[in-house]
């Protein structure tokens, strides 16, 4: 009985098919395992953020915002721009924040512009003179209708120990609510955010 001389060629590819499928399977398996991890690892994240944001948000709730001394605008002698006529957004910056992070915040709110009504939003910073008007001209051209603040007064908010920008609602009255941390890997909740308010 003779045998096939290609038998052994054969099963050769026949073996290194079995070997490639089952190194394919074993990538896409890795493959799988590491994007769950990365699910897991953001709802994690999203989680911790959510939860931050709850607790900062019912710790500033109600709390009125003192009197501030005003640095500029120069021509207002007190902090009547702190006391406005209807309820405000206010964006608060400070010096020791990354100019990514609250340049950031510009983008976002230049985004929600014609939902917000950008006459309605404050911009309360605390920035040497100089850095703060270096500020304002960089970002009042793109946001036309903001009113900008600069008092190097502390706020009392709990969100100031966070080296970051947050938003607040600010009423006539003084009292402020609606706190928010921002956080730019998860631009979808500051849009909720936003559509939140109505001014």
């Amino acid at each position: 009985m003779k045998m096939n001389r290609n038998i052994p060629a054969v099963l050769g590819i026949g073996i290194a098919f079995c070997l490639m499928v089952a190194c394919h399977t074993v990538q896409d398996e890795e493959a799988e395992r590491e994007k769950t991890e990365r699910e897991k690892a953001k709802l994690s994240y999203m989680n911790s953020f959510l939860e931050t944001n709850l607790f900062y948000f019912q710790s500033g709730e109600g709390q009125p915002l003192p009197h501030l001394k005003v640095l500029y605008p120069v021509f207002e002698a007190s902090d009547s721009v702190l006391r406005p006529t209807a309820a405000r957004l206010v964006l608060r910056i400070r010096a020791q924040h990354c100019n990514l992070c609250y340049e950031a915040e510009f983008r976002r709110l230049r985004a929600h512009s014609s939902q917000l009504g950008i006459e309605n939003v404050i911009v309360l910073a605390s920035f040497k003179k100089r850095d703060f008007r270096v500020m304002v001209k960089n970002f009042e051209k793109e946001l036309p209708g903001v009113r900008y603040v600069n008092t190097l007064d502390p706020l009392p908010f709990k969100q100031e120990s966070f080296n970051q920008p947050y938003y607040f609602v600010l009423e006539p009255d003084g009292i402020t609510h609606s706190f928010f941390l921002p956080d730019k890997s998860l631009p979808e909740y500051s849009t909720e955010y936003f559509s939140s308010l109505t001014f």
